[in-house]
């Protein structure tokens, strides 16, 4: 008996959890720069309506993100921005830096924002 509640509290909680932003689903970066350059890079977002891309936000993840992912945070992330950006009916994040960039590669864990709703991507830029 206790464990059939169990089962049933379990599913309760999972359809009750809020969804993530399934909706946004990023495909492949394309960096526009070289090592010893500012960053420029950019990931689209490949399903997103209109109203979802005015309500989402992007951002660095926490250092703690970074901790519980078991990736080096590196200096150089504090220097990055984050912007949504749209051109002919399709969705990009942008990713740039202020600082020059002279390491092969960088790991980025980024969060997404929207309706409520937390999703943390990782990209090796």
């Amino acid at each position: 008996m206790k464990t059939s509640i169990h089962k049933l509290l379990i599913a309760v909680l999972l359809v009750s959890l809020p969804l993530t932003i399934a909706a946004a689903a990023l495909g492949e970066v394309s960096v526009r720069s070289a090592i010893g350059q500012k960053l420029d890079a950019e990931i689209e977002i490949v399903a997103l309506t209109a109203s979802e891309a005015e309500a989402m936000a992007v951002q660095l993840a926490s250092a703690e993100a970074y901790a519980e992912a078991g990736v080096e945070f590196n200096p150089l992330l504090r220097t990055l921005q984050f912007t949504i950006e749209k051109r002919a009916n399709r969705y990009f994040v942008r990713v740039s830096s202020d600082g020059i960039v002279n390491d092969p590669f960088i790991t980025i864990l980024f969060e997404l924002n929207a309706s409520g709703s937390r999703t943390i991507r990782q990209y090796a830029i």
